[in-house]
């Protein structure tokens, strides 16, 4: 599914979320540019929980801060090979929620987290999260101001 560009913003992501709740084959999704908040992001991934066959995951170019654990329905994505969160707002504090859920993500082997406010604690809480999966590969680079 492609829907880049859409402005669909958080009641869009959230209406969205709620017809993919059946769909159960569906394994790409590339919302990038769409104005999506914490608030579209998890109720985006509570629509995606039974959508087992997803592979990849693209909310890049988005306004997701990562607080109060919006991408905690991540931990129920165990197929997802692919996650794009690049030209976020993750910070260290969100970037330290995104490793709890991450640890449940065991197929990941691609995360891209380039251009979010994410520092040093954060980046080394993603380490340690990503660490026990050994084929993993993952991009933090700076937010440039």
């Amino acid at each position: 599914m492609y829907l880049q560009q859409n402005v669909l913003g958080n009641d869009g992501a959230i209406s969205l979320a709620e017809g993919l709740v059946h769909c159960r084959i569906l394994q790409e999704i590339f919302l990038d540019h769409n104005k999506i908040g914490d608030s579209g992001a998890a109720g985006l991934l509570l629509g995606l929980k039974r959508c087992s066959s997803l592979r990849q995951l693209s909310l890049e170019h988005n306004q997701i801060v990562s607080e109060k654990g919006c991408l905690e329905g991540l931990m129920h994505c165990c197929n997802l090979t692919s996650l794009n969160l690049s030209y976020n707002m993750i910070n260290d504090s969100g970037a330290t929620l995104l490793a709890e859920s991450l640890k449940h993500c065991k197929k990941l082997s691609y995360i891209h987290l380039d251009h979010n406010k994410i520092g040093s604690i954060g980046s080394s809480q993603l380490s340690e999260s990503l660490e026990k999966t050994s084929d993993i590969r993952y991009s933090v680079q700076p937010h440039q101001q």
